[in-house]
């Protein structure tokens, strides 16, 4: 492994928090998260307090938009190739 880190980035603007509130709800993990204990409307206000960062600009980036739905093999596939370089 060439590079130590790995800044993953997202690109263009920052998902919205609504966005980033439903998909929270939808997603099923481990009960112990306790994922199940928040509302949308918690999640959402959360979400909206933390401020919104820019990238870390360390080591190799990898860049997501989170607008959109991403293809899985080819985020891994960039990252494993920054690992690389």
């Amino acid at each position: 492994m060439a590079c130590g880190a790995l800044d993953r980035a997202c690109r263009g603007a920052l998902c919205e928090p609504e966005v980033a509130a439903e998909r929270f709800v939808r997603r099923r993990r481990h009960q112990g998260h306790l994922d199940l204990a928040s509302s949308y409307a918690e999640v959402l206000g959360r979400l909206r307090a933390i401020p919104r960062f820019g990238a870390l600009e360390i080591g190799q980036r990898v860049n997501v938009d989170p607008s959109r739905e991403s293809d899985l093999g080819i985020v891994i596939r960039d990252i494993h190739a920054a690992f690389l370089r």
